[in-house]
């Protein structure tokens, strides 16, 4: 049986090596691919694709978002979040939004063939170490509490910096960093606080006392 396959990701390299990757294995074929969250209307509700691959930083969006766009146009859409990213609260906003399974970028030839096919099937998948956290996120009685915890020195700094109104570009310049580290961070960030805008960052920053502890 053929598994028809569609990718969504903002990285061209990327998607090629997945186009090469699944052509040259019996029993895939990717359909569509799409390099941003912008996907014409017709095609949206994905009808005749098996499994849609889909990464979760998006430039100027996400893929959680998307997720919800797609499952509320067809909720029979099977989503298979393929991320670098691995933070619990991340991984948990994913699957609450429809996805069927999750798997890291640096996942086996061999894992990601059974991810897809498990997920065409119908059927949940997870990575290892995803497994592990989405266990763990039951044990947790306020997990963004603990994400908030987890907060590194960089993210810090780029709080800051939001805090004070300044734009993705004029952070990457002051960090002496990309402006893509800075919306990847950025993403980060509105996860582990479990908000979805600037306003919700500073005001979820407000409300544990996280301001009080950065200073530059």
């Amino acid at each position: 049986m053929l598994i028809k396959v569609a990718v969504i990701d903002d990285h061209r390299i990327f998607i090629e090596g997945l186009h090469s990757l699944l052509s040259a294995q019996n029993g895939f074929q990717i359909v569509h691919q799409f390099y941003s969250e912008h996907i014409p209307d017709e095609y949206l509700s994905f009808q005749n694709i098996d499994v849609v691959l889909l990464d979760i930083s998006l430039g100027d969006s996400n893929g959680i978002d998307l997720c919800l766009k797609i499952k509320k146009k067809n909720p029979g859409t099977k989503i298979l979040f393929l991320s670098a990213f691995y933070q619990n609260s991340i991984i948990i906003r994913a699957l609450r939004s429809g996805g069927s399974g999750y798997i890291l970028k640096n996942c086996s030839r061999k894992e990601l063939f059974d991810a897809i096919r498990s997920v065409s099937q119908g059927k949940n998948y997870f990575s290892h170490e995803i497994s592990q956290m989405v266990a763990q996120s039951f044990l947790i009685k306020d997990p963004t509490k603990l994400s908030i915890e987890s907060i590194t020195p960089r993210e810090r700094e780029i709080l800051y910096w939001i805090v004070n109104e300044l734009s993705n570009a004029e952070i990457a310049e002051k960090l002496g960093i990309s402006i893509k580290t800075v919306e990847i961070h950025r993403m980060r960030l509105l996860s582990k606080f479990g908000v979805k805008n600037t306003a919700g960052l500073v005001r979820k920053a407000i409300e544990n006392n996280v301001l009080a502890e950065i200073s530059l």
